[in-house]
């Protein structure tokens, strides 16, 4: 879709703040238009879901000046890196978890019963949500800090306030490669890690930081044994 952008440049704002970061995009007066292009390869970038969300932005207020309430649009989009985008905090089944733990994510409103509410909804029950009002996906409540999940017994509860070191099945023990936090630990506690410091080790990729510690012969896998298993109190 090319969408010549000269009447819309009083409605563009000089700076958009999009998931925490700054984007600045001055629109000039002429010869802009609602496509973007690149060098594959070059030094321009990726073009990610950041990016398709505000050239949509883009298109939308061009649309909104050229045909003011005329038309509803639907934007269709073929871009393998747009496929995963979801907004900061979704509500992803990928970071849901059974248990405690688990991504943060962000609450959600019930807007009506239908699609919101299962069959099984007890509106007199108080510790149901209801419609127009807010479920919270994380325990962030001290009452249900302290309580716990009403389902489990007292005794599971307690047992389950903190996080816990749970043995693996010998069929499950195996090495991995160690994270990027743990890199740097661990070329902390060599000489050379106090010279280059923390902070500058830390703006490494974890393939530099290998390289590092092979060199320092710091083994950059571990013996995996035990798994944690997250308690609802969080330090």
């Amino acid at each position: 879709m090319l969408i010549e952008m000269e009447d819309c440049t009083t409605m563009r704002q000089q700076q958009k703040t999009f998931m925490g970061m700054h984007l600045n995009n001055h629109l000039q007066s002429h010869h802009l238009y609602g496509a973007r292009s690149l060098e594959f390869g070059g030094s321009n970038g990726y073009w990610n879901g950041n990016c398709i969300t505000v050239q949509t932005e883009d298109c939308i207020d061009c649309l909104h000046v050229l045909f003011p309430e005329m038309y509803d649009y639907i934007f269709l989009y073929d871009h393998s890196s747009g496929h995963a985008k979801k907004r900061v905090g979704g509500l992803d089944v990928g970071n849901m978890n059974k248990g405690y733990g688990g991504e943060n994510m962000r609450s959600t409103l019930i807007e009506r019963s239908e699609g919101y509410l299962g069959p099984y909804h007890d509106a007199t029950n108080p510790r149901m949500v209801n419609v127009s009002q807010m479920q919270d996906l994380v325990y962030g409540v001290d009452a249900d800090i302290n309580c716990g999940p009403f389902y489990l017994a007292l005794e599971k509860r307690e047992s389950s306030r903190h996080d816990t070191s749970v043995e693996l099945s010998p069929d499950k023990v195996s090495d991995k490669e160690k994270t990027k936090k743990e890199l740097v630990h661990d070329i902390m506690q060599t000489p050379v890690g106090l010279l280059e410091g923390e902070t500058k080790l830390s703006k490494l990729t974890t393939r530099e930081l290998r390289k590092i510690a092979l060199g320092l012969e710091i083994d950059t896998k571990k013996h995996v044994t035990h798994k944690v298993l997250p308690g609802r109190e969080r330090e």
